[in-house]
């Protein structure tokens, strides 16, 4: 048996939102920590903010392609840093060390910005976040929230959005070998933060 056939995925990953490779072709992108999408939005960035998107995978693979969309263009020359860090293990599931920065992509015009060719390679059942680093505040595609993994809960009345995603400051540039714990948030809403992967 091929070892991408359907019949090994299943569905959703119970522990971790699982990109299901496999089940469609592989040029396919995934929008991080998403199970199925059924409705966009827009996101409008924070500068000097690092946005960080849980997933994974049901199979070990590499990362070949990362990508965000934007809607509304930022100034010229104005870029978004792109890349992966790796949670901290069991009982810290939250980014702590770089696994690869990709580099950047310009935010001044509308469109798809990626990066690929790249060969990253991810662990099956491993948590990972994807990477969006801001220099400006360009607006940018949105997925929406109910069809995220909501990895942190949700508020203390279980009512409203799941908690999806982490920010904290950062200072545009390279990413750091350790991800920012400046004003660090866990943070939900109607729409979350777009970063697209593809694997190989």
């Amino acid at each position: 048996m091929h070892p991408f056939q359907p019949s090994q995925l299943g569905g959703p990953c119970v522990i971790f939102p699982a990109i299901q490779r496999g089940l469609t072709p592989f040029s396919s992108w995934y929008a991080a920590g998403s199970i199925c999408i059924y409705s966009y939005s827009t996101f409008v960035a924070v500068a000097d903010k690092m946005y960080a998107i849980p997933f994974s995978t049901k199979v070990a693979c590499n990362v070949e392609g990362i990508a965000i969309r934007v809607t509304v263009a930022s100034g010229a020359g104005t870029r978004c840093r792109l890349g992966i860090y790796k949670c901290g293990g069991v009982g810290a599931p939250y980014p702590t060390t770089l696994l690869q920065d990709f580099g950047s992509v310009l935010t001044d015009s509308t469109g798809v910005k990626s990066i690929t060719g790249l060969t990253c390679a991810i662990q099956a059942y491993t948590l990972y976040h994807a990477i969006a680093l801001f220099e400006s505040t360009p607006t940018f595609r949105a997925p929406h929230t109910e069809d995220f993994w909501g990895a942190w809960g949700c508020n203390n009345t279980g009512t409203g959005s799941g908690r999806a995603y982490i920010t904290a400051d950062q200072a545009y540039g390279a990413l750091p070998a350790n991800y920012s714990v400046v004003n660090p948030a866990c943070v939900g809403g109607t729409y979350q933060p777009g970063v697209f992967l593809r694997f190989t």
